[in-house]
């Protein structure tokens, strides 16, 4: 068993490692399961990470663009305080405009979108750094979606769906009290 910093430092170089033409076809590959999956048919408001290119994290634009094309709301992820390690999420339109925050990741320009709760949102795609066949998943070590993710089971929502690219598998994650397990996983 690798210990969850020596596995998450590897998870991640492997990403970073993926070419442009692996990042477009593991995407296209992705949303392809995506508009196959039956929990597509009901949802409406959806949450979704807008991908970290830097980090190799699975691509979303694409993703996003269907979303909307398919009527559905969609969610952007705000740090809203890194001390307590809190997210909310905010509209994202295609008329929206992003902001860096100060860990370069691009996030929803609160002041003139509208919020939602998290247990309002139907679905929410969630990033990774690894996974396992029990959806188990190792994040980047914040711990922010294990922490609006804790009454998922509980509520029924939001039902959570890791993305990911194959490399990122293992057999297995050492699991924490605090893990929130995802739904499903979509990769390639």
């Amino acid at each position: 068993m690798h210990s969850i910093l020596t596995l998450r430092k590897k998870m991640r170089y492997q990403r970073q490692l993926l070419s442009e033409n692996a990042q477009c076809f593991a995407q296209q590959k992705v949303l392809h399961q995506i508009k196959e999956l039956p929990e597509m048919l009901t949802a409406q408001k959806i949450g979704i990470y807008y991908a970290n290119e830097k980090e190799g994290e699975l691509r979303t634009q694409k993703i996003i663009h269907y979303l909307w094309a398919q009527g559905k709301e969609v969610y952007l992820p705000y740090i809203s305080s890194m001390k307590e390690r809190k997210m909310r999420f905010f509209a994202y339109g295609p008329q929206s405009q992003l902001i860096k925050n100060k860990f370069g990741l691009w996030e929803p320009d609160i002041t003139k979108e509208r919020s939602i709760e998290i247990d309002d949102m139907d679905l929410i795609f969630v990033p990774l750094v690894a996974f396992d066949k029990e959806n188990h998943r190792i994040g980047m070590g914040g711990g922010f979606y294990d922490r609006i993710l804790v009454n998922w089971q509980k509520n029924k929502k939001p039902l959570p769906i890791g993305l990911a690219h194959h490399c990122q598998y293992v057999d297995k994650i050492d699991v924490q009290i605090w893990d929130i397990p995802l739904a499903k996983v979509c990769y390639f």
